[in-house]
């Protein structure tokens, strides 16, 4: 039933263009925003494995980061961030809340901020 419902979510998406990008080889995620937040969507070999959502967040120049990560200089393809966007900067401010998807467990687990910076892809020379 769940399931039905984030794909009826996903139905609903104000953004018609989702940001899709590689977990890893013949694993992908994409992210549609809809009015109740952000639905995940992630499949392996083009097939759904499963789908999640986050709700709608309400913290002022906050966004969500998708597969932009980084841990210790190495991007984390399978983390999704809530952070400060900072327009200026090479990297987001304050990342509030991570999750990471798990492929084996089909969901989005909560994981420490601690370490983890995202990239301005907006930043001039970052996105090029």
């Amino acid at each position: 039933m769940k399931l039905l419902i984030l794909l009826a979510l996903m139905l609903q998406t104000t953004d018609p263009h989702p940001s899709g990008w590689l977990i890893a080889p013949g694993v992908g995620a994409e992210a549609y925003s809809n009015s109740a937040g952000i639905t995940i969507k992630v499949t392996v070999s083009k097939k759904i494995l499963f789908v999640d959502s986050l709700k709608r967040k309400k913290r002022p120049n906050s966004m969500y980061f998708f597969g932009l990560c980084e841990l210790k200089g190495i991007i984390q393809g399978g983390v999704i961030a809530y952070a400060r966007y900072k327009f200026d900067h090479h990297y987001s401010g304050v990342i509030h809340q991570a999750w990471r998807i798990n492929v084996e467990k089909r969901k989005l687990d909560a994981i420490t901020t601690k370490g983890l910076r995202c990239i301005n892809e907006s930043y001039p020379g970052n996105g090029d």
